[in-house]
């Protein structure tokens, strides 16, 4: 569907053609590529109904896109989300606006927010526009709701868990001298370990030999989470299948790869990685708790950033949450927001102030019951 500037994909055989455009605008960031937007919407189309909106130019070039999708329920109303949100985790979520173009391109989404203007049913009488997973200075975010700032909306934002980020070193022992004295000889005994005969460290990088390692990959993860006595996001068929083709798909541009160590020829701990610029974003990690003595944490770290350094990245992020580990290895807190947006209609105000309700309720009872077990 088209109008005037305004392109709207709405359907999986549109988007399925689209990956180079978009491509073009993501560039290097990998939660806003066409391959881990799309292999989302592959395995959860059935959470809602696509509505990206693209901004044209004269010549029908892509200027700027919103990668939106919009979900319906009887006591929230219609919500408009961002692509790979929720247990997909995708973090820096922001717009993909051609330089130069902010200004123009944010204005046509404002006003599409606002609900001045109108380019598809799907997109009309929304109760909520919500971006997750922002960083608190994203210029792109930060033009748009200056934009919303002059027209009927009203915008809440509220800090999430925060991404940990460590800047690397030109070596492996200049990275080690930054950490503090008693964690440098926990990461140079896994450095160590990792030249011992019981251990063997395997990068894979490509489509095929990926494919191979993913039950090993996945098994691992499921091990850790239930050691911890939790279900795991592969539990869900549709997330392995969105996580295992975006993989497959970001590996064959040479964005994705797996690291595995085994001990005495037996699988420990594994983590997947993404590139993304001048940065590997480690985003899931694994584990056999049966080594857990042996420290396999420590030595899955220390392999990917020592591969890190090797490989020219500037910087390590473990992205999204707040364990304590992450600041041990030098990384510093980036705090991600989630921002709504709700139009001054009686409907949405509505809907969300019942909601916002009920998250203080809930907030509330999970601090009396803190208090009580203390």
């Amino acid at each position: 569907m088209q109008t005037s500037n305004i392109k709207i994909i709405d359907s999986i055989e549109e988007f399925a053609a689209c990956a180079e455009p978009w491509n073009e605008l993501a560039g290097n960031r990998t939660f806003h590529r066409w391959e881990w937007m799309f292999s989302w919407w592959e395995a959860f189309q059935d959470q809602g109904q696509l509505a990206t909106v693209v901004s044209l130019d004269s010549r029908q070039r892509w200027n700027g896109l919103a990668p939106w999708y919009v979900t319906a329920s009887p006591t929230r109303g219609r919500e408009v989300k961002t692509l790979a949100d929720g247990n997909a985790c995708s973090d820096y979520v922001s717009l993909a606006i051609r330089p130069g173009f902010e200004k123009q391109v944010t204005e046509s989404f404002a006003d599409v927010i606002a609900g001045s203007l109108s380019v598809s049913p799907a997109l009309n009488n929304v109760d909520v526009f919500q971006f997750e997973g922002h960083t608190a200075n994203d210029p792109t975010i930060d033009v748009l709701l200056d934009h919303l700032s002059q027209r009927s909306v009203n915008v809440e934002t509220e800090e999430m868990a925060a991404c940990w980020q460590s800047a690397l070193s030109q070596s492996w022992e200049e990275f080690q001298q930054k950490l503090h004295k008693s964690f440098r000889r926990k990461a140079k005994k896994a450095a160590k370990r990792l030249h011992e005969p019981d251990f063997e460290a395997t990068i894979v990088d490509d489509p095929h030999s990926i494919e191979e390692m993913w039950p090993t990959f996945v098994q691992l993860h499921q091990q850790r989470r239930a050691g911890l006595g939790q279900v795991g996001c592969f539990a869900d068929p549709r997330f392995e299948q969105f996580l295992r083709r975006a993989t497959l798909r970001l590996a064959d541009q040479r964005l994705a790869r797996i690291n595995l160590v085994s001990y005495q020829n037996q699988p420990m701990t594994a983590n997947l990685e993404f590139d993304a610029g001048d940065c590997v974003a480690m985003y899931q990690t694994g584990m056999d708790p049966e080594y857990l003595a042996l420290e396999p944490g420590h030595i899955n770290f220390t392999m990917a950033i020592q591969n890190a350094i090797q490989r020219g990245f500037r910087q390590f992020d473990f992205l999204r949450g707040d364990e304590p580990y992450k600041s041990r290895w030098n990384a510093e807190r980036i705090s991600l927001y989630r921002t709504r947006i709700v139009p001054r209609r009686w409907k949405p105000m509505l809907r969300h102030g019942i909601w916002s309700a009920g998250k203080n309720v809930k907030h509330w009872s999970k601090s009396i019951a803190k208090q009580i077990k203390s």
